[in-house]
């Protein structure tokens, strides 16, 4: 389960009265890093020609106002596994309006050859197709890195350019702030960073991390993976746990916070301007979508919805 095969399969849709929503012949693969050790694995399901279509025609999440689709996730919750099975859909669907890019969600019970396998999260794929049918920009134009300038999709030139530029010059000034802001769409990425570092999550900032650009457009942040939030009991520290001192760490450890996943958010701290924002817009957040009463109400309503699944899950 480690090895990147794929094997044709014949998916079937079913809405919660059990008539047939849609069906398909696909691909699919074993999805996901150290999640994939589960003893309940999570998917990676893929339209090809080669099975009969090229693409998902068919309103997936019905939330969304997109319906075509080249893959989609059955994710097992990641290392939330047998714990809220919930955990990343509620975090990152906090995010909704805030211009940052997450995956939508639809829980799903799942059934492989007639047995049944569980509760799994069904998530869109963070690839190009995503930011394509979110943006409405052609796919073949967008650039998507991952971790230290780590290719995705398209080039990571303009990328390896602005942190060089970034690395050999004061923030302080406001001209080179300047041309930082024609290159990064500041307030996403304050959003970003707010929203990590809220959320408490230990896997980031020197891991799950992508970002895209269109060619005529600004660097732009997606969230995803962010099982580790909220505290996780074999890492400690739970609420106490300053994650501002984490994410502005120089000199971390080689996981989580490493210093290149650190650099650009402890660079633009230097511009006076940029550290308004960020106050103002991490404030904005708390007294609205960070708000407790928000969040709670968010988290019971989810649990509610999958709460008759959870024995025959467990």
């Amino acid at each position: 389960f480690w090895e990147d095969w794929e094997r044709p399969i014949h998916l079937s849709l079913y809405d919660l009265s059990g008539d047939l929503e849609v069906e398909y012949n696909l691909g699919v693969k074993i999805f996901g890093g150290w999640s994939r050790g589960q003893a309940q694995r999570s998917f990676s399901l893929f339209a090809r020609n080669k099975y009969g279509t090229s693409e998902i025609d068919y309103k997936l999440f019905p939330q969304l106002d997109y319906s075509n689709f080249q893959s989609f996730i059955l994710r097992n919750s990641g290392q939330d596994w047998l714990r809220t099975s919930l955990k990343d859909a509620a975090l990152t669907g906090l995010l909704k309006g805030t211009g940052l890019d997450y995956q939508a969600y639809r829980p799903v019970a799942t059934y492989i050859n007639g047995n049944y396998w569980g509760l799994y999260n069904m998530r869109e794929k963070v690839n190009e197709h995503f930011i394509a049918s979110k943006h409405n920009v052609e796919a073949d134009e967008i650039d998507i890195l991952t971790n230290n300038s780590e290719l995705v999709h398209g080039k990571t030139d303009d990328y390896d350019d602005l942190i060089n530029f970034i690395n050999s010059t004061n923030l302080s000034f406001g001209q080179n702030f300047d041309y930082v802001e024609d290159q990064i769409d500041i307030d996403n990425y304050i959003m970003y960073q707010v929203a990590q570092i809220y959320f408490n999550n230990h896997d980031w900032p020197g891991n799950n991390i992508k970002y895209w650009k269109h060619k005529d457009g600004k660097w732009k942040w997606i969230i995803y993976d962010t099982d580790f939030g909220f505290g996780v009991p074999w890492m400690g520290g739970g609420y106490n746990f300053n994650t501002l001192d984490f994410a502005v760490e120089a000199d971390g450890p080689n996981w989580p916070n490493p210093p290149w996943s650190t650099f650009l958010f402890r660079k633009l701290l230097e511009s006076s301007n940029y550290q308004k924002r960020f106050i103002n817009i991490f404030c904005d957040r708390f007294n609205s979508i960070f708000n407790s009463d928000h969040m709670i109400n968010r988290l019971d309503s989810m649990a509610l919805n999958i709460q008759d699944v959870i024995p025959n899950h467990q």
